[in-house]
């Protein structure tokens, strides 16, 4: 038995806060990304009249992530769909050291600041097995070899963080494999009371 609930939201595409569905969003994305930043933050300004004003900047914010390795799908999903939402912030990537042109292009075309990620042998090994044998598929960056790299993002994110002087209001850690926006992230984050 479904509910009228259910199945009214089958039926209603799910907008993004400039009134595309996500299929067009995603068409965009696969075409190539957006179109030039101040466009979009003036299109974003123009639409978004009834929201609440930021308390944060989202010029001086950044959005930051690890992002090693993937193939140009990944980086036209978290990038093109956060450009797509007028963000006109800055973007900070941790990518392979060697990245396909592809990659490199659109990255650069989106006005996202790369840092190559060198991965080299771990000295510290995490021992998750029930008989003590060290994890096999652990992988670490040179920069910190004592931290798997599902920790070491985090003091990477923050050398990145402190070389980026234009980045002085907002700060989103993220996941990028799996992550999708459909507004500018700090649009509507208040001040905590």
């Amino acid at each position: 038995k479904s509910s009228s609930s259910e199945s009214h939201s089958q039926d209603v595409p799910v907008l993004n806060d400039q009134g595309k569905s996500t299929d067009e969003t995603l068409s965009a994305l696969s075409s190539g990304g957006v179109e030039d930043q101040e466009d979009h933050a003036a299109s974003s300004a123009s639409t978004s009249t009834d929201a609440k004003s930021p308390k944060w900047d989202s010029a001086k914010s950044v959005v930051i992530g690890l992002a090693a390795g993937y193939g140009i799908n990944v980086y036209q999903q978290f990038v093109g769909s956060l450009r797509a939402t007028g963000y006109n912030g800055h973007i900070i990537l941790g990518i392979a050291s060697d990245p396909p042109s592809d990659v490199t292009d659109y990255l650069q075309k989106q006005n996202v600041i790369t840092h190559p990620v060198e991965i080299g042998t771990c000295t510290y090994f995490n021992y998750t097995t029930v008989d003590g044998i060290p994890s096999t598929d652990q992988v670490c960056s040179t920069n910190y070899p004592d931290y798997k790299i599902q920790w070491g993002r985090f003091p990477m994110a923050r050398d990145w963080l402190l070389q980026c002087e234009e980045c002085t209001d907002g700060v989103m850690l993220t996941d990028t494999r799996d992550a999708y926006f459909q507004s500018d992230p700090f649009q509507y984050i208040e001040e905590p009371h």
